[in-house]
């Protein structure tokens, strides 16, 4: 059996290896004890790279890897390390006495980090554990992948899951860097690191032309990784309670196609700005757009996001969804048609830019005011890095709201 077991890593290795990780024996890695998480010189290493512009020393370097060593390992604690790890780790640097914040992984060139496996990791946190694989970018890990014997039926998925959730009260400071657990077995699920929910969500990931097994190394290339890291994780709390949400394989298809699309048209490389995207009941559209939203918020700079639903129920539920993620931006909910109007014409009519929600029933605006005030002075027609994202909109698309909205957001893109 533990031969078969065996098999089962040695695979899964191989198939990581296929998509670009490196293979390295967790003997040969440059650890300085069992008890350190982080590949500490290869950290800085890589921080010296990514930040070159940053101009750091020593000191820079020693204040990054404390906030990370000492962030707790509690509820806070992973919502920081989680920030850290998507927009970088904020510090007053010595040369410009400014604060910058300092990247760990080099998001727009994925081929500047360094992508390691390793296998039999052992760790000293509460009590000794050894981990089947675990994925390790830049130094810090990242992926936990715990391996079952699916050809015999003494054990399976459940306890891959469950080995991980011991993990993270064994070794807390281990796993309050690493975000999401992969259960290898006769299914294969992964799920975010929550160590204080019990039972987190877990999820089958899909991907043409490969099966379930195989499909999570899709999944797990490292490119697809970090864009997941970046865009697709996020710390929710809601009425008390603290989680995190990642994104699915049809979530994860849906952004980056919203997102291709408006990135080549602004290129000059399609004229298409619209897009329709087919949901079914339970896929999470609401997350799609705000995966989609965040990924272009950071990428255009500033742009204007709207949210637009047409009913108040939507409203509620969008209002609640982005209140409770710890998205890095904030929102605008759009209360009256005068609020939107104030949105329209700020800066010198070139319009707000930020995030909003609204109701599409806001765009209900004077005709004399489209015409003239507006068709004079309009600047907010002529700007295309504007993404709208259309929830349930129905008939209200072909009415007179609709019309009004497209007058107003002439060039903007539709979703």
């Amino acid at each position: 059996m533990q031969l078969e077991k065996k098999l089962v890593e040695d695979w899964a290795i191989e198939k990581l290896k296929e998509r670009g990780w490196n293979y390295v024996e967790s003997e040969k890695l440059n650890r300085l004890s069992f008890d350190e998480p982080l590949l500490l010189e290869d950290l800085k290493k890589k921080i010296l790279e990514i930040n070159k512009d940053a101009e750091l020393v020593e000191e820079d370097l020693n204040a990054v890897i404390n906030k990370l060593k000492y962030a707790p390992t509690d509820q806070n604690g992973h919502k920081e390390i989680l920030r850290y790890l998507k927009y970088g780790v904020p510090i007053k640097t010595e040369k410009e006495r400014i604060v910058k914040n300092i990247q760990l992984f080099d998001y727009k060139n994925f081929q500047n980090n360094d992508f390691l496996v390793t296998n039999q990791f052992e760790f000293f946190g509460r009590e000794k554990i050894r981990l089947d694989i675990l994925l390790i970018v830049n130094g810090i890990p990242l992926v936990n992948i715990e391996c079952k014997n699916p050809y015999t039926g003494k054990k399976d998925y459940f306890d891959a899951y469950t080995q991980i959730k011991r993990y993270e009260k064994t070794a807390p400071e281990l796993y309050k860097f690493v975000q999401i657990g992969v259960g290898f077995a006769e299914i294969v699920k992964y799920f975010p690191i929550v160590p204080w929910v019990e039972d987190v969500k877990q999820e089958v990931w899909k991907w043409e032309g490969y099966k379930e097994d195989e499909a999570i190394f899709e999944m797990l290339k490292p490119q697809v990784l970090l864009d997941i890291l970046k865009n697709f994780i996020f710390v929710r709390e809601f009425r008390g309670e603290m989680t995190k949400v990642i994104g699915r394989y049809m979530q994860y298809r849906a952004t980056n196609k919203i997102y291709q699309r408006v990135i080549d048209n602004l290129a000059g490389k399609t004229e298409k700005n619209k897009g329709l995207i087919w949901h079914w009941q339970g896929s999470g559209k609401t997350l799609t757009m705000i995966f989609s939203a965040h990924k272009l918020y950071f990428e255009l700079g500033k742009p204007t996001i709207f949210f637009i639903v047409d009913r108040r129920d939507l409203e509620r539920q969008f209002n609640e969804e982005l209140s409770s993620l710890d998205l890095n931006f904030g929102f605008e909910k759009i209360e009256s048609i005068s609020a939107l109007r104030e949105v329209l014409i700020y800066d010198d009519y070139r319009g707000k830019r930020g995030v909003f929600l609204t109701l599409i029933h806001k765009f209900n605006l004077e005709e004399e005011f489209l015409l003239g005030e507006l068709g004079e002075k309009g600047e907010i027609q002529k700007r295309k890095d504007i993404i709208c994202f259309l929830d349930e909109i129905h008939r209200t698309q072909y009415g007179i709201l609709a019309s009004k909205m497209k007058k107003v957001l002439h060039n903007a893109f539709f979703f």
